[in-house]
C-alpha cells in the first residue's frame, strides 16, 4: 500500500505543479477579456456622448429655447411665469419673432420645425444614455454637466418654463376648460418622470454648493427650477396631465 500511496502523492503533486501555470494563463486570459469588454463599453459610451453633443449643437437647442423663453416672457425676471394665450402672444410679435415662435411651436403650416417638442424628445434621448439605476445615473449626470456646461440644464429649463407660460386659445377644440392650464406642460413632457428625473439630476449636481457658475446663472437657474416645480405641483393637485383628443399645435 505504501508504494501506491507514494505514487498517488507524486501524481497529485505533479498535477498541482502543472495546474498553476494553467491557472495563471487562464487568469491572464480572463483579465484581457474583461479589459476588452470594459474598453468596448467605455468607447461605446464615449461615442454615444459625442453623438449627443453633436445633435445638441446641430439642433441649436440652446439658442432656440433661450430665444423662445424670451419671446414668452412678460416680466423683467426670466423666472417669472405669467400665463397667456398663444393668440395673445402672437399679437405682440413682429414678423420675424412671429416666424420664430411658429417654428418653436410647430403651429403654422409653413413651419417645418417644432423646436419645443424636439427639445423634449432630445431630453429623452439623453435620459436613455444614462444608466437605468438612479444611483449610477446621478453619477453620469455629472459627466453631462462637465461636457455641456450649464447650457444643457438651461436649455431644458427654458423649454419647461416656456410650456408653463402658454395657454391654448379659446377656440382650440378638444380641451376641457380645467385642462387648459396644463395642456402645454402635458404635451411637452413636463409630467414625464423620465424628463423630470433627468432635470433633477442635472440640477442637483450643477447647483450644489461649491460650484462656480458665471454671473447670475446660478440664481436664474435655481429660481426657474423652483418656479416650474411650484406650478407643476399646483397643476398636479388640480388633476393635471389629462388625456386630450388632438395634437399640441395651435
Amino acid at each position: 500500500m505504501e508504494p501506491a500511496l507514494a505514487h498517488n502523492g507524486a501524481v497529485a503533486a505533479a498535477s498541482a505543479v502543472i495546474s498553476w501555470p494553467s491557472l495563471v494563463v487562464s487568469g491572464v486570459a480572463v483579465a484581457i477579456a474583461l479589459g476588452a469588454l470594459w474598453s468596448n463599453y467605455y468607447f461605446r459610451r464615449a461615442d454615444a456622448l459625442a453623438a449627443l453633443l453633436r445633435r445638441y449643437e446641430d439642433g441649436h437647442f440652446h439658442v432656440r429655447m433661450w430665444r423662445t423663453e424670451q419671446l414668452t416672457r412678460d416680466d423683467p425676471n426670466p423666472w417669472a411665469i405669467k400665463c397667456q394665450r398663444v393668440s395673445d402672444l402672437r399679437s405682440t410679435l413682429d414678423e420675424q419673432k412671429l416666424d420664430f415662435l411658429n417654428k418653436a411651436l410647430g403651429s403654422d403650416w409653413s413651419a417645418e420645425r417644432f423646436d419645443i417638442q424636439a427639445s423634449y424628445f432630445y431630453a429623452l434621448q439623453v435620459r436613455q444614455w444614462l444608466p437605468a439605476h438612479a444611483r449610477w445615473a446621478r453619477r453620469r449626470a455629472k459627466l453631462l454637466n462637465k461636457t455641456f456646461g450649464y447650457q444643457l440644464l438651461s436649455t431644458f429649463l427654458d423649454q419647461r418654463i416656456t410650456a408653463c407660460r402658454l395657454l391654448p386659445d379659446d377656440d382650440h377644440d378638444g380641451i376641457e376648460d380645467q385642462a387648459r392650464p396644463s395642456y402645454y406642460p402635458t404635451h411637452y413632457g413636463l409630467f414625464d418622470p423620465r424628463y423630470n428625473e433627468l432635470v433633477d439630476w442635472l440640477a442637483d449636481d450643477l447647483l450644489r454648493k461649491g460650484n462656480q457658475l458665471p454671473g447670475r446663472v446660478e440664481e436664474v437657474l435655481t429660481k426657474k427650477r423652483r418656479a416650474i416645480d411650484t406650478l407643476l405641483a399646483t397643476l398636479s393637485s388640480q388633476g393635471a396631465s389629462p388625456a386630450v383628443r388632438d395634437d399640441a399645435g395651435s
